[in-house]
């Protein structure tokens, strides 16, 4: 009868030490996909801004100043 019980206690320990790893798993990797998501989205709006940022400043810039800016001359209303 107490090898019975014996053998129910360590069969419900071993149940519930893989109940606990397989929690602390999934856990451990729900944690890991919403960091990952959040570093993701924080580099989206970086470029967002930086692109804004580079927009306003073609946006401002005459066919000249585009030119010298992409290492070209302007001769004539070309680059060159």
């Amino acid at each position: 009868m107490f090898k019975e019980i014996k053998l129910w206690m360590i069969l419900a320990i071993i149940g519930a030490m893989g109940i606990a790893i397989i929690t602390s798993h999934t856990i451990a990797y729900r944690t890991g996909v919403n960091v990952t998501r959040a570093e993701i989205l924080k580099r989206s709006v970086i470029v967002l801004r930086q692109r804004g940022i580079i927009d306003a400043e073609l946006q401002n810039s005459t066919d000249a100043d585009l030119c010298r800016a992409l290492g070209g001359l302007p001769n004539n209303g070309k680059c060159e």
